[in-house]
């Protein structure tokens, strides 16, 4: 029986690491030269820096850890949500659940601010990526990821308590993965252990972890779902995309706002529901973005839920005890 992390020991080899720190560069410098005159091909060139950074990432990230407790965890499929399959849409009319990826970030505790001073709900899709490797810090300058923030259990940052914080204040917490792969590109262990690590993460915080989770890039087909059923999850989309992740400049955050709000008009607040996206590492979705859509909220009578709640699913079946 697997126990521990199956992580490649032979990636820690630093012939291998270094080649793949110098594939990085070089990809890195074609990204930079192409951006302006072929921006197809420079976002699939960004994409597989992406996907080689991961790989970097879990030579440093994953580590030796037992997940022996996690592994033979009862992960009974409680409540008539259903497990392993896309979700894309809300059950309960009048509601929007406003859902926030990548976090936390320092933009976060403001979120919780504004979300608070709006008696608002949110569900938050927690992701870890470690600070540890130069192809990451790449990708930071090329994609202006958050991919540098460090640990999310690790005491010494801000994140543990943030997270605290959102638990606390009743928002719904999420798992996004670890280090934020296509796992669609993951073999069956290492999607495990995926979503292994950023249990063994959040089990320490906060004593649970989550029954809901979204893939990166909202990427999850057969085998991935068959592996989120498996491991007890309801598997999150939506039905409204912000786009703020393409719109984080101050002359562009308006785009998303009209998408947003146009979006949550749309609806006939007396039969649908609406189920959206954004991200709260990056700051105009926090200050602009999130401002504009509480606003409209408001204005069109809807109420503001998390996942959970807009797909009438108890409070008790959103976590596990561990």
């Amino acid at each position: 029986m697997e126990t521990t992390n199956t992580v490649q020991l032979t990636l820690e080899m630093p012939y291998l690491k270094a080649a793949l720190a110098l594939l990085v560069v070089v990809l890195a410098v074609l990204a930079t030269e192409l951006a302006d005159r072929r921006p197809v091909f420079t976002a699939i060139i960004q994409r597989t820096i992406l996907i080689y950074a991961v790989v970097d990432l879990k030579c440093t990230s994953l580590g030796d850890h037992d997940y022996t407790k996690l592994i033979k965890l009862k992960r009974y499929l409680l409540g008539k949500t259903p497990y392993g399959v896309p979700i894309f849409d809300c059950q309960a009319t009048g509601t929007i659940a406003l859902t926030y990826d990548d976090g936390p970030y320092e933009y976060t505790i403001q979120l919780l601010d504004i979300l608070k001073a709006a008696g608002a709900k949110a569900t938050f899709f927690i992701t870890h990526v470690t600070h540890n490797t130069q192809s990451i810090k790449l990708l930071n300058v090329i994609g202006g990821s958050n991919l540098a923030k460090g640990p999310i259990d690790d005491e010494t940052l801000p994140w543990a308590n943030i997270i605290r914080r959102m638990y606390r204040e009743g928002h719904q917490i999420a798992a996004h993965t670890w280090t934020h792969p296509d796992l669609q590109f993951l073999s069956e262990s290492d999607r495990r252990n995926e979503m292994y690590r950023l249990e063994l993460a959040l089990s320490s915080l906060l004593g649970v972890i989550p029954t809901y989770m979204r893939p990166p890039y909202s990427s999850c087909e057969d085998a991935c779902l068959a592996t989120m059923k498996a491991l007890g999850y309801r598997v999150i989309y939506y039905n409204l995309d912000t786009d703020d992740f393409d719109h984080t400049l101050p002359d562009q955050i308006h785009d998303s706002i009209v998408i947003a709000t146009q979006g949550i008009e749309a609806v006939d607040v007396r039969r649908g529901s609406i189920l959206s996206i954004a991200h709260d590492i990056h700051p105009l979705t926090v200050s602009n973005l999130t401002v504009a859509m509480l606003e409209s909220i408001r204005r069109n009578g809807f109420k503001t839920v998390t996942v959970g709640e807009c797909l009438g699913d108890a409070e008790s079946h959103w976590y596990r005890k561990v």
